[in-house]
This record gives structure tokens, C-alpha cells and sequence, in this order.
């Protein structure tokens, strides 16, 4: 059975409160494992402090991720660092194939696979079967 990886990558609050939960994500996973896929959720919301907003601290949380497929819900508030972390990522992991979801890759689209290389999908939109 193929293992994905989904990460909700948003600015980490500081008050753990007021938070939802990664609509997103969880709809992306309950759609996969109806076909079978094992799917494990990662939420950077709940295990990263905002000190933890770095480049080094977003590369550190995705080298830990095991599965090779990951598909990362992302912000616009978190993308540039997010970049690098991937860059970094894809150096020393080239076999990890990388999907790009969520309000920041939406708005970009093309922009984010032709200027990073190291991207290999960008999904637009809510990614509602039709």
C-alpha cells in the first residue's frame, strides 16, 4: 500500500486555543484512504512554535517525514521559508516527490513548478473530484 504524507504548513500560533483543524488536509486524507492510500497528518500548526518559523526548523520537520510522497498545504505567510526548507530537502532527498496545495501554491500555480525544480506538483484550488 503507497504511504503519503500530508503537512498543514502554516505560521505556528503561539496559542495553541485558538486554532482549527486543517480542513484541507483532512479532506485530501479522507479521500485517499477510500482508495486504499495510508495516509499520515502532520500539522506544523500544533508541533512547531512560532520561534520555530525557520528555513532549518521547516527543513528539520520535513527530513523526519519517512513516506516519499508528501503533500504540503501552504500559506502564504510560511512560502519563502517553506522554499528553502524543500530545496534543502531535495539535496539530500531527491526521491521525495513534492505536491504543493493550499491558498499559497493556488494563487502562484505554474510560478511555483517552473522556478523550483524540486517541486514536482502543484494542486490549485479546493482539488474536488468532478
Amino acid at each position: 500500500m503507497q504511504s503519503i504524507a500530508l503537512v498543514n504548513c502554516c505560521l505556528p500560533s503561539s496559542d495553541k486555543n485558538l486554532f482549527g483543524a486543517p480542513q484541507g488536509v483532512l479532506s485530501i486524507a479522507t479521500y485517499l484512504r477510500k482508495y486504499e492510500y495510508e495516509v499520515k497528518i502532520f500539522d506544523m500548526n500544533i508541533d512547531l512554535e512560532p520561534i520555530d518559523a525557520t528555513p532549518d526548523s521547516f527543513f528539520n520537520y520535513l527530513n523526519k517525514i519517512e513516506e516519499n510522497v508528501i503533500g504540503i498545504s501552504i500559506w502564504d505567510s510560511v512560502l519563502p521559508k517553506i522554499i528553502l526548507a524543500l530545496k534543502k530537502l531535495s539535496d539530500i532527498k531527491p526521491e521525495k516527490v513534492i505536491i504543493l496545495g493550499g491558498p499559497a501554491a493556488s494563487s502562484l500555480g505554474k510560478k511555483l513548478i517552473y522556478n523550483f525544480n524540486y517541486i514536482d506538483y502543484v494542486v490549485l484550488g479546493a482539488c474536488r473530484p468532478t
